[in-house]
């Protein structure tokens, strides 16, 4: 009788070793936003928001703000912008405006995600590549720019040209060339004179 409690006890040790773990998950909901943006002027204008390096245009109508999905995910100029955990990431942001409604921005599909159409259909015109479509610039970064004064190449200044004076002694060139003319005519009948007094002393 003395070994029943001592069973006993490693019987109920037993049946809690092998009894399954509970966990306890508790869910934290994102409190509403504070700040709003119907006011804001880049709003009123529809201009794009900036998200992640990427430009989000006004799609679609607003929405509720969902306390189970959305999480504040970062800032333009002041206004927190959210996104939803059950949607592709990076595709949607959601601006709290009046009312506790969220106004979706969306993600133009081009570049990488040209004729994708991601979670849900997009409410912005689908960009579909095409043999014709332009290919992407892709250039690299130039070296710096440096400001110089042109080279201008300087070349030997030519001589003023000198035109000959007019008149009967300008042109020595042609003075020249009638005196060689001149001594070789008399040079010519120099030699011939001797050979006509020979022949006249023959006869």
């Amino acid at each position: 009788m003395r070994k029943t409690p001592h069973v006993f006890l490693l019987v109920i040790l037993g049946l809690a070793a092998t009894s399954p773990a509970v966990a306890q998950i508790t869910m934290h909901s994102t409190p509403p936003p504070s700040v709003t943006a119907e006011n804001e002027a880049w709003y009123v204008t529809n201009e794009p928001v900036v998200f992640a390096g990427n430009n989000y245009y006004p799609a679609g109508p607003s929405i509720h703000f969902l306390s189970n999905e959305m999480v504040l995910s970062g800032f333009f100029r002041g206004v927190p912008l959210y996104t939803r955990t059950t949607i592709e990431p990076y595709s949607v942001v959601f601006v709290p405006v009046a009312g506790g409604l969220m106004r979706p921005f969306e993600r133009r599909r081009s570049g990488d995600l040209a004729g994708t159409t991601g979670s849900s259909v997009p409410s912005l015109r689908v960009e579909i590549p095409t043999a014709f479509s332009p290919a992407p610039r892709i250039q690299a970064a130039g070296p710096p720019f440096v400001e110089t004064s042109p080279i201008v190449s300087e070349s030997p200044a030519e001589p003023p040209s000198v035109e000959p004076e007019s008149g009967p002694l300008s042109d020595s060139g042609g003075r020249a060339r009638a005196l060689r003319s001149f001594i070789f005519l008399s040079l010519r009948e120099a030699m011939r004179t001797p050979r006509i007094r020979e022949n006249s002393n023959v006869q």
